[in-house]
């Protein structure tokens, strides 16, 4: 069976205790200033699970077939519940070319 360390009654001493100076430190702070972010893996252009190939001839794929592409889409809401639009990190190198014309709505100037 399951057993804390501490007694519950200590566990709520500390929590008030933290609360108390969570509060003393961030308090003056506007609820708009308050940013909440997540990040997630998208997987996209994923190969296929089978492979047509003609008899007697090889089914291998290349190293590029094997492997998906991947972008990483920032997910962030402020605390007053307004949501910031999504960022989009992708992979690319340095001092490279963003390709504008997959996204149409791309915004000029970037």
């Amino acid at each position: 069976m399951f057993a804390f360390r501490e007694k519950s009654v200590d566990l709520e001493v500390v929590r008030d205790e933290f609360a108390v100076l969570f509060d003393a430190n961030y308090s003056s702070y506007n609820v708009a200033d308050v940013f909440s972010c997540d990040e997630t893996g998208i997987y996209f252009d994923a190969p296929t699970g089978q492979i047509l190939s003609e008899i007697g001839q090889s089914s291998a794929r290349t190293a590029q077939q094997k492997l998906s592409a991947r972008l990483t889409a920032v997910c962030t809401v402020r605390g007053d519940g307004v949501k910031l639009p999504l960022l989009f990190i992708v992979r690319g190198g340095q001092n490279g070319i963003i390709e504008k014309d997959e996204l149409p709505t791309y915004p000029k100037g970037w």
